[in-house]
């Protein structure tokens, strides 16, 4: 699918605040990178928190047009693999549906919960810090 994707991953985490959340600051810098690279404008939000995530990006400070998708986890995935980039949360879910998925370019946290957690960078994967500055590209 042409486009990006983003995956927001809400529902346990706002239910387990010893977990870390990601940043707008991740979320907005992410969209910026693939809008300045690419022309991406349009970015569907794949997450199970629509409510959240509509509240969340409200106050962000950006200019693209964001739609929202929820379905079951199977779908999600789905979603996920199929699109041409994706903004991963700091999820396994999304961490493989970047890496075997059809993605040319997939954005990453530099880890999902504490440092070192994560599997090698894949072939297709640029690391943010969860404050949104580039690390690896």
């Amino acid at each position: 699918i042409q486009g990006a994707a983003i995956h927001v991953r809400a529902g346990d985490l706002l239910r387990q605040p010893e977990n870390l959340l990601m940043t707008i600051d991740y979320y907005e810098n992410s969209m910026k990178m693939l809008s300045q690279t690419y022309g991406i404008n349009k970015f569907l939000i794949v997450t199970e928190d629509v409510g959240f995530a509509k509240s969340y990006f409200a106050d962000a400070e950006i200019n693209y047009s964001l739609q929202y998708q929820t379905s079951n986890e199977l779908e999600d995935f789905i979603t996920l693999m199929r699109h041409q980039y994706l903004i991963s949360a700091n999820s396994t879910f999304s961490w493989v549906a970047g890496a075997v998925g059809l993605a040319e370019l997939f954005i990453s946290t530099e880890y999902f919960y504490k440092p070192a957690d994560k599997p090698k960078t894949a072939r297709n994967e640029i690391i943010m810090s969860f404050a949104g500055d580039m690390i690896k590209s």
